[in-house]
């Protein structure tokens, strides 16, 4: 290992440094990168699937990320509307990418699915990022 020190120098190739770019509008196909559960941040009775994917075919194309709010009987008791809207979209989720039941989190990464992606701005800076809108079933 090189030991630092606060005078060190470094000297970087900064050549290939630049700005991502986001997929305009449209269906495209998609590759899960990471996969996890995390706790929902508004809600106390949900997890979600959080999942990052990427257009493999693009490699200057920004990661995707997508929060996917886990059905349970508290959120069917709860509300049961936006239950059965979350649970539609989980099941396009799981026929887009071809996922078997039960879910194992670790199984998903390297699956490739389709999904209709938009462009839109971030809330907090401004940028340009993509987001899912829907999961594409039946498209191979």
């Amino acid at each position: 290992m090189t030991e630092t020190t606060a005078d060190s120098m470094l000297d970087v190739d900064l050549g290939d440094a630049g700005e991502l770019e986001t997929l305009k509008e449209g269906e495209y196909q998609l590759t899960i990168l990471r996969a996890d559960i995390q706790d929902s941040k508004s809600h106390n009775d949900r997890v979600n699937l959080r999942l990052c994917m990427e257009d493999a075919s693009n490699p200057n194309i920004d990661d995707i990320y997508v929060y996917l709010p886990v059905p349970n009987s508290e959120w069917k008791a709860a509300d049961p509307k936006s239950h059965k809207k979350g649970s539609n979209r989980f099941k396009d989720f799981i026929d887009a990418f071809s996922v078997d039941m039960p879910l194992e989190v670790s199984r998903l990464i390297g699956l490739v699915g389709w999904a209709l992606v938009a462009e839109e701005a971030d809330d907090r800076d401004g940028s340009m990022r993509n987001q899912v809108r829907r999961f594409v079933v039946g498209k191979k």
